[in-house]
Parts: C-alpha cells; sequence; structure tokens
C-alpha cells in the first residue's frame, strides 16, 4: 500500500512539473518518470518472480492457473500506467486494454472461489492418488450453498426484493 501511494504522489508532483508550475520542471518531469519507470520495473520483477515460483512448484494446475492469470493484473497495470504517462495520446486506447483485461480478472476470480471450494480429492486440491485434481465436484458448490440458507439483498434493495433461497436449486 505505501508503494501506490508513493506512485499516486510521484505522479501528483509529475503532472504538477508537467503544468509548469514546478521549481525546474524539466528536470523534475525526468526524475519523476525514472522513479516512476523504476516503481513498475520493481513490480514487474517482484510478479514475475511470484510466477515464477508457481511455475515451479505447479502442483495444483486447475488453481495455479487462475492465480497466475491474476498475477499478471499487476505488470499489466504497471505497465499502462508508465506508458500513459509516456504517451498520453494513447492513454485512452491503454485504459480500454487495461479494463477488459481487468473484467476477466474478475471472471478468473470468481472461477478462483469455485475452484477452491468444488475441487474433487481430498487434501486441499489432491486427489487420493496423488495426482493435482483437474475438475470441480459441482455437489460440493451445491452443498456449501446449502448451508448458506437464505442471503438478504443489499440495502436499498432489501426492501422491495425476497431473501435469495439458496438451500434449493433446479434439478
Amino acid at each position: 500500500a505505501s508503494s501506490s501511494s508513493e506512485c499516486c504522489s510521484a505522479y501528483a508532483l509529475l503532472l504538477t512539473a508537467r503544468a509548469g508550475k514546478g521549481v525546474d520542471a524539466m528536470h523534475t518531469e525526468g526524475g519523476l518518470l525514472f522513479l516512476l519507470g523504476l516503481c513498475c520495473l520493481t513490480s514487474c520483477l517482484l510478479s514475475f518472480l511470484l510466477v515464477l515460483s508457481h511455475a515451479r512448484n505447479w502442483s495444483q494446475p486447475l488453481i495455479q492457473r487462475k492465480i497466475v492469470s491474476i498475477l499478471w493484473m499487476v505488470p499489466i497495470y504497471a505497465v499502462e500506467a508508465f506508458l500513459s504517462l509516456r504517451a498520453s495520446r494513447h492513454a485512452m486506447l491503454l485504459d480500454m486494454l487495461r479494463d477488459c483485461y481487468e473484467a476477466y480478472v474478475v471472471y478468473v476470480f470468481f472461477s478462483l472461489c469455485v475452484a477452491y471450494i468444488g475441487v474433487e480429492g481430498s487434501g486441499g486440491g489432491s486427489s487420493a492418488g496423488g495426482q493435482a485434481a483437474t475438475t470441480i465436484d459441482v455437489s460440493k458448490l451445491l452443498i456449501a450453498l446449502q448451508e448458506q440458507g437464505s442471503v438478504a439483498h443489499p440495502p436499498p434493495c432489501h426492501r422491495c426484493l425476497a431473501p435469495w433461497n439458496l438451500s434449493s436449486h433446479p434439478k
């Protein structure tokens, strides 16, 4: 969190320098771009190391594929932010591409949650024979939903919509 706040502070300083309100705008802008590039490089390097760590210990492919897809979000965001500052004419296109990947990551995160609940086999995703789990047991998902009973809608919808009954499902 402190790294992102430092990058936001550096970004604010860069915008101030670009507006010409800084003492030595060109010198400050170059230094801030260097700082932002360094932050971008550091975040990408750390993400790549984490992805490499998952690749070396590829024991649960059903889950780890989703985790690696989520981990790619850090370098995509970092590179997009840096390129948007360097080439502001293309910022909208870069934002659109980033937003598309963000939507994909939301889907992958939901898939990851489903996989954590419904992975077949025992021992956190490994099947009884020591093989990595490759399927999701839907009955585990249904049992997890049935244990919830009914769930109320968030306000203000709870006033006009009946609670969701999660214990009944179509057959």
